[in-house]
């Protein structure tokens, strides 16, 4: 525990072996405590543009996606510079143009969207969640990827201004994996990423093939994105196709 009160000289030391420890080995699993630690002890610009080389020249380098992500984040509590940030950013859009994890290309957004992503920055980004919505995507099984995260990674998506194109192509990858999915609780997963799509009724014209019929969160966000009359037109026909499904009701 780091006493903020200190006096200075103390604190001077206590700052100059935090340094030490992050600019000797910037991939250490700790590093965002360590930048944390070195920010609440009043680095000096030195300090700081010291840390902030020290972090770059390891996230330049050859970096796993994880240590990216570690290393970025602490770089963004260093008071990065624009050519920082720069660095940074595309360091990371190698990782996630490249990531076939989806909680770790989460991760990756979330740290990208802090580094001020410039337009093309967030194109790129968009492309790289989207490929992970994709139905015939082959997705690798590790035990934090036994189910995938897609109302997650629609979620990082719309913080990267896409636009009605972008929306359009990932709507409809969900919606193809929808169409395909028997499993009820992978269903509602994608069914909460494909409302805040804002589906509507003519969007979901092949519904009557897929093994389930719409889920209500799917159906909630038709109704509110469609024309009154082309709702209530779908009414009678859902209502047939529920009474095989009496767990089920309209929403």
């Amino acid at each position: 525990m780091i006493d903020l009160g200190a006096p200075l000289e103390d604190k001077r030391f206590v700052r100059e072996a935090v340094l030490r420890q992050l600019t000797s080995d910037p991939r250490r699993l700790r590093i965002e405590e360590l930048a944390q630690a070195l920010t609440d002890l009043d680095p000096t610009p030195e300090d700081e543009r010291n840390a902030r080389a020290a972090l770059l020249e390891s996230l330049t380098g050859q970096v796993t996606s994880a240590m990216a992500v570690h290393l970025a984040a602490a770089l963004i509590g260093l008071r990065p510079t624009p050519a920082d940030m720069r660095q940074a950013r595309a360091t990371l859009l190698v990782c996630l143009a490249g990531e076939d994890v989806d909680t770790l290309a989460v991760e990756i957004a979330r740290v990208l969207i802090e580094l001020e992503p410039t337009p093309d920055d967030k194109r790129q980004a968009r492309i790289a969640l989207s490929r992970l919505l994709d139905p015939n995507r082959v997705r690798k099984i590790k035990v934090a990827e036994l189910l995938d995260h897609p109302s997650t990674l629609v979620h990082k998506l719309l913080q990267f201004d896409p636009t009605r194109d972008d929306k359009r192509q990932s709507l409809g990858s969900l919606l193809s994996r929808l169409s395909r999915e028997n499993d009820e609780f992978k269903i509602a997963h994608l069914a909460r990423a494909t409302a805040a799509l804002n589906p509507t009724v003519s969007d979901l014209g092949g519904w009557r093939e897929w093994p389930w019929p719409p889920h209500l969160e799917v159906l909630a966000a038709a109704r509110r994105n469609s024309e009154l009359g082309d709702w209530l037109g779908m009414i009678p026909l859902l209502a047939d196709c529920f009474e095989k499904f009496p767990s089920a009701s309209l929403p």
